[in-house]
């Protein structure tokens, strides 16, 4: 039996300032969210923390909710069967702003290039306070 490969990402939200999002992928275009892979035995909030920490200096994160999660075998995305979940992470500060950016609205994210579907649709969720199923 081949284990999954499990990921842990953060859609980080500021009342103030809307969601981050992080140009990781600039020579493409395109934007991300701050996550990281889980391994055996470790906590998967302390994971993000850190991950979100290493990456804004922030330090003040509050987990909201999981927001989805989704699960593919191997050769699909990776070489390995992966499972994914979104966590809607909420802070007051707003870090140190270099490598990421903050989005107030659907208007300005559909403005992004490269900007995947389910990305969008998290970003909607949060910034709308509430969790849809049915436009994943």
């Amino acid at each position: 039996m081949q284990l999954h490969r499990i990921y842990v990402i953060g859609v980080v939200t500021n009342p103030e300032k809307g969601v981050m999002i992080f140009n990781d992928q600039i020579a493409n275009g395109s934007f991300t969210f701050c996550g990281c892979e889980v391994h055996p035995g470790e906590d998967w909030r302390n994971q993000l923390f850190l991950a979100i920490k290493q990456k804004t200096w922030l330090e003040d994160i509050q987990f909201e909710q999981i927001l989805w999660a989704q699960s593919f075998p191997a050769h699909v995305i990776a070489k390995d069967p992966t499972f994914t979940f979104f966590v809607h992470v909420n802070t007051v500060k707003k870090g140190h702003e270099h490598g990421y950016r903050w989005v107030k609205s659907l208007e300005e994210m559909n403005q992004l290039a490269l900007f995947h579907p389910l990305a969008l649709s998290l970003c909607e969720d949060v910034l709308k306070k509430r969790v849809s199923l049915s436009s994943k």
